[in-house]
Parts: C-alpha cells; sequence; structure tokens
C-alpha cells in the first residue's frame, strides 16, 4: 500500500511544519520559496505551526507575518491537528531547521510517501537518504534550498518516486509497531 500521490495537473504543494523560530530555517524556507513561485507562479507553500507568545524569538515572527503577506501562494494555518490529513493535500516537506534531536515530521511525510528537502544535520540525515528519499541541503543555504524545490516541482514523477522510496524506508525503519514488537520481542527474551 502506498498513499496515493496527488492528481495530476494540481499546483505543486510544499508542506513545511514547526514552530515559527528562527532555527527552524522558516526565514529561509521563505526566501527560498520566492524564488520557486518566482519561476513557477502556481507553486504552493503550506506553513502549519505555532507561533507562541512565550517564544523568545518574537522578532522572527513578526518578519514571517511580513513576509508571507509580500510573498504569493504562501498558506499559513496556524496549529493543525489533523497532520496526517494535511500530508495528503501536499506534494513534498520541508523541514530547513538549523537542529533538530529525531524529527517525527519527517517520518511522518515519508509514511506518507512524500519527498523530504531537510538540513543535513544530526537527525534529518539520519532519515532522509539523499537524492533517494529527498534532498539534503547545508543550513541557511538558501540558494540550495530553492535549487531543490525547484527541482521538484519541474520533475514531479522524481519527487514521487522519491514519495515511494521515503514510504518504503519508513514502513522498514521506522514503522513504531515493528520496533515496539522488537523491544517486547527483546524483553521476553530475558
Amino acid at each position: 500500500f502506498y498513499p496515493r500521490p496527488r492528481e495530476a495537473g494540481a499546483p505543486f504543494t510544499f508542506l513545511f511544519i514547526g514552530r515559527i523560530v528562527e532555527e527552524k530555517g522558516i526565514l529561509e524556507l521563505l526566501d527560498a520559496f520566492e524564488d520557486v513561485v518566482y519561476r513557477h507562479p502556481e507553486a504552493r507553500l503550506v506553513i502549519a505551526g505555532e507561533m507562541m507568545a512565550s517564544e523568545r524569538d518574537q522578532t522572527t515572527k513578526h518578519l514571517f507575518l511580513r513576509r508571507i503577506r509580500e510573498i504569493p501562494n504562501v498558506d499559513y494555518l496556524g496549529f493543525v491537528e489533523d497532520v496526517p490529513g494535511l500530508f495528503q493535500q501536499v506534494d513534498a516537506f520541508v523541514l530547513p531547521s538549523h537542529r533538530e534531536g529525531v524529527p517525527r515530521s519527517i517520518i511522518e511525510a515519508m509514511a506518507s510517501a512524500k519527498p523530504v528537502i531537510a538540513t543535513n544535520i544530526r537527525g534529518c540525515r539520519e532519515e532522509v537518504v539523499e537524492g533517494k528519499t529527498g534532498y539534503l541541503i547545508e543550513v541557511r543555504d538558501i540558494t540550495k534550498l530553492a535549487k531543490r524545490m525547484n527541482t521538484l516541482v519541474e520533475h514531479p514523477d522524481r519527487a514521487n518516486e522519491m514519495g515511494r522510496n521515503g514510504f518504503d524506508r519508513a514502513m522498514k525503519h521506522f514503522n513504531e509497531a515493528d520496533v515496539i514488537k522488537r523491544q517486547l520481542d527483546l524483553f521476553s527474551a530475558m
């Protein structure tokens, strides 16, 4: 079973899920998407994530709100409860974070058969296989991020193939039921 790819002819849509703070790379993503939408006016970017009043980083929040008004085709949803449903509405996932632990959002994207563009940092590089399930870029590399995003828009078949590869990888390496079964087998052997 593979989740179905989106219908042909629909605008290519990217998704970001995360807190709206500088360390998640949200401002670099907006700068990169500005290039993408310039080259591909139909492309879309959906952003889901909270802007907490308690967050130290209020500067990024204000820059973010200004930039999403300046760049066409950016939809900011705020907090979203139905993340699996959201993944079914998009074509690719982008996480240009400066640091991560083990990003669950990448695993969710792969389990939804979506290609992933993420930064080449600990956590992300253990999940994304460069050129096979998506692309890894260096932190704050807006030019490379835009290039990889444009590549997916221009080659939707490659994006779909990466999504299928990511789905296979998620089922093989990150399936929670399998992980729990292995742990239970280990404990019962003790």
